[in-house]
């Protein structure tokens, strides 16, 4: 038999200790390690991703300015007199004199579009300038973008001419926008021109091409590696990799922002570092502090493991050792106090065990009285199901009969009543039944009715004694056109639901002298829903989760006792079915909802199976 090795506690804590500092310290330096480099690229692209906001709020203050010096330059004294007698000599030194100051080009053009001064501008903005308007555009010119601002000339209330500013976006913006932006700045029109750059050739080569050709000719010439969630992109010039975010120059041209991503993560060979001797001076700090503790806490430890095998041999009366380490010293006075009791502890313990017999028997006998209990619970309520629903039956029984008793006995309508009442008589059966069977179990999906027939029968049945009482059946959805409503439940069980939640109805829209019942039953991917929708006052808020509880009732106590609802919901869940509750959104009242499980012969389709919820 192999010898096991027994290891001092002094080595083995050591021993610990080393390793769980190293288990941890190196998975964290070098997760930390790999996530700064996601991170900080993220946060690049973070930055990119924010450039574009940057350069419509830049445009946007922009063109306010533009728009404002344009107004300026057209409303300079003496400009549009000299404008309208085509004074083209005092016209160009009015507005040399206003635009000293400004950034840009001025132009002045006649209200025919011909320059007076000023590069030339496309006669649409001229156009819209005659209109009224004072637009800010950026616009293309000669493989060039530039900003054009411009401003209606008035003379005596008519318009003879247009002045403005033209800001060419070349370099100088390329190099604005870079401060701004902290990236380099590519400004392309929409030939693939470059305006403006601030990066150098590769880049600004790849960033053109990336910008103008076709997605899948990107990936093969610009080596696209596809654009994030925050809009960035991340193209290659040779082994370098650059992010891209692009901004519209209105509809003629891009502003593309770049930025080297060796330049983002310089900083990481460094961090790295400094990660890989901060975890080494830890480890070493950490192992010379843990050796000290552990010889401090090692020594007392043997004395008290001595202590213990003497106490283990019988000896009570060994002393405990003392340490300076508080828990080492709290230890020992346990084991002392520990040792003092034990003798105790085993007197109260075969008292104890005494007890626990006594407890055991008068816990048999409470369980015993808490089933007998139950039992009586569950039998009282059936019998108070009982009393509650032969109140209906006996109801529809009596008028019937007094339909009866004013026809003749060759009435076939009258046979048709009689007929009724049996049915009725037959249900106050089964109910006695059900009680009987409350241990027997059923099973549910092999029963089954005809839907539409129930419905008519019960229809027919509340109507006959509610003369106010309007019962409309509407049918909709696969299967109602052929009348194939088969739903997986008993044609007794399904109508004491319907006739339920019939008489709630109509006790409801009692005070209304009547009123309408809504019933519209549908048949979809295995299911039937039954909605009966009534023009009572609906059921408050505050009690609609309740509803279903038994006993509750709003009727009062010679009204209802608060069964009708509860059996209902009973009957309907143990067929795999739901029934609820809700206020009608169309109008006042309530509407219920049947929800069972069609029966297609071998088993109800949608059906819930072993262990799953039917009303989850």
């Amino acid at each position: 038999m192999r010898q096991r090795v027994n290891i001092p506690l002094f080595a083995a804590l050591v021993l610990v200790l080393g390793v769980a500092l190293l288990a941890g310290a190196v998975p964290i330096g070098r997760a930390l390690s790999r996530g700064l480099q996601p991170s900080l690229e993220r946060k690049a692209k973070e930055d990119l991703a924010a450039a574009p906001v940057l350069l419509a709020d830049r445009n946007a203050a922009n063109a306010d300015a533009l728009m404002m010096h344009a107004k300026d330059l057209a409303q300079t004294p003496g400009l549009a007199a000299a404008v309208a007698r085509d004074d083209v000599a005092a016209a160009r030194l009015r507005l040399e004199e206003a635009s000293a100051n400004l950034e840009g080009d001025p132009v002045l053009l006649r209200s025919n579009g011909s320059s007076i001064t000023g590069p030339a501008v496309a006669p649409d903005l001229v156009q819209m300038t005659g209109d009224g308007s004072m637009p800010v555009e950026i616009r293309a010119h000669e493989g060039a973008l530039r900003t054009v601002s411009l401003a209606p000339v008035m003379e005596a209330g008519e318009w003879v001419g247009a002045a403005g500013v033209v800001v060419p976006l070349d370099e100088s913006v390329a190099e604005r926008l870079a401060g701004i932006t902290r990236s380099d700045v590519v400004l392309i029109g929409a030939d693939g021109m470059v305006s403006g750059t601030t990066a150098g050739a590769a880049v600004t080569e790849a960033v053109v091409r990336a910008t103008s050709a076709p997605e899948t000719e990107v990936e093969a010439e610009a080596e696209t590696d596809g654009t994030p969630a925050d809009g960035s992109r991340e193209i290659r010039v040779g082994e370098d990799r650059h992010i891209m975010a692009t901004a519209p120059l209105g509809a003629v041209g891009t502003a593309v922002f770049v930025r080297d991503l060796a330049e983002e993560l310089a900083v990481l060979p460094g961090i790295r570092r400094a990660i890989g001797m901060s975890a080494a001076v830890a480890l070493l700090i950490a192992l010379i502090l843990g050796a000290v503790t552990v010889a401090l806490v090692t020594r007392p430890v043997r004395a008290l493991a001595t202590v213990a095998d003497r106490f283990a041999a019988g000896d009570l009366s060994a002393p405990v050792p003392q340490s300076r380490v508080r828990e080492v010293t709290q230890l020992g006075q346990a084991f002392e106090t520990m040792r003092d009791r034990l003798a105790d502890r085993l007197a109260e313990l075969e008292a104890a065990n005494r007890e626990l017999a006594d407890r055991q028997e008068r816990l048999a006998a409470l369980q015993a009285e808490l089933v007998q209990r139950d039992r009586l619970a569950t039998s009282g309520r059936l019998v108070a199901e009982l009393a509650h629903e032969i109140r209906n039956p006996v109801a529809n029984v009596r008028n019937s009969l007094e339909l009866i008793q004013r026809r003749l006995t060759d009435d076939p309508e009258a046979r048709e009543f009689a007929d009724m009442a049996i049915d009725e008589l037959l249900r106050m059966h089964e109910l006695a039944e059900r009680m009987l069977d409350l241990n027997r179990p059923r099973d549910a999906s092999a029963e089954s009715c005809d839907v539409a027939h129930e419905l008519n029968a019960v229809a027919t049945l509340v109507g006959m004694g509610s003369p106010g009482l309007e019962i409309d059946l509407q049918t909709g959805g696969d299967g109602a056109d052929n009348g194939d409503l088969e739903a997986a439940i008993s044609p007794e069980a399904l109508k004491q639901v319907l006739l339920n939640l019939l008489q709630n109805a109509r006790e409801a829209m009692a005070g209304a002298n009547g009123g309408a019942v809504v019933i519209r039953t549908e048949s979809e991917d295995g299911r039937i829903r039954i909605e009966l929708s009534d023009e009572g006052p609906g059921v408050p808020e505050d009690i609609l989760p309740r509803i279903f509880d038994p006993f509750f009732t709003t009727k009062g106590d010679v009204h209802g006792v608060g069964l009708g609802l509860f059996v209902a919901e009973g009957i309907v869940r143990a067929h795999g079915g739901r029934l609820s509750a809700t206020n009608r959104t169309d109008g006042a009242g309530a509407r219920f909802t049947v929800d069972l499980p069609r029966y297609f012969g071998a088993g109800p389709e949608g059906a819930p199976s072993e262990g799953e919820s039917s009303d989850a």
